[in-house]
């Protein structure tokens, strides 16, 4: 399997006539959204093996930031001017082209390119990443040349701003339901350990709805911080 994280850079200064957009520098809270999504991707274990980045200056400012928390060589971190300006489907195209060996990449880019880049990659993903947002993607493909449309998975979405994780599916379900049916019967074993026995089989059915519930309102409320975020971030 492999795992394709996408980033959008960080917020950067905004577009000026007088400035070239490529160099466009990241302000003070665009350098500290990326920090605390680098963290927060440290936090899950993830650790891409290679980075690519738009060689655009905000671009390569925050994939700095991310390598940096990874311990990742800053001198090891690809460019590629595609990654700039040039539309989805030549990304795609450096995706398929990608060493065998590398089995977790992050690329770090703009948008519209990101989103319509994960878009065609996993169909399910309706949103927009919002500048310092994070994507992983994880696909069931052994070789990159077998990469298609439609053929990843979106398995966390996060962005600054954003409450936790946002997971898409129903592993967040099962995890929640899984830790509160163990929470509860601990409870229940200590007040009375014949009883809590008896309704072994009966506590998962009970939390199941629970969890799906709050699993529905912590969905609401990262999609309305989303929403606030996306346009607090339209540069």
């Amino acid at each position: 399997m492999k795992t394709l994280y996408l980033v959008r850079h960080a917020k950067a200064v905004e577009r000026n006539a007088s400035y070239p957009d490529f160099e466009r520098e990241l302000i003070k809270r665009g350098q500290k959204d990326a920090r605390q999504v680098a963290e927060y991707l440290v936090s899950q274990d993830a650790l891409p093996g290679v980075i690519i980045s738009s060689p655009a200056v905000r671009a390569v400012a925050t994939a700095r930031i991310f390598a940096r928390q990874f311990n990742y060589p800053s001198k090891r971190i690809r460019t590629r001017k595609a990654i700039y300006d040039q539309p989805a489907s030549t990304l795609f195209n450096i995706l398929q082209t990608l060493e065998e060996d590398c089995e977790q990449v992050m690329l770090v880019g703009h948008d519209p390119q990101l989103t319509d880049l994960a878009r065609f990659l996993a169909p399910d993903f309706h949103r927009d990443i919002p500048t310092s947002g994070l994507l992983r993607i994880e696909i069931e493909i052994e070789h990159w040349e077998e990469l298609t449309s439609g053929s990843g998975r979106v398995t966390l979405f996060h962005f600054p701003g954003a409450q936790g994780a946002v997971l898409e599916g129903k592993a967040f379900i099962k995890d929640l339901e899984r830790n509160l049916s163990r929470a509860v019967m601990e409870v229940l074993k200590e007040a009375d350990l014949v009883t809590a026995v008896k309704m072994d089989k009966s506590v998962p059915k009970f939390v199941r709805e629970l969890a799906r519930k709050f699993a529905a309102r912590v969905k609401a409320r990262a999609a309305k911080k989303f929403e606030a975020a996306e346009r607090d971030n339209k540069i």
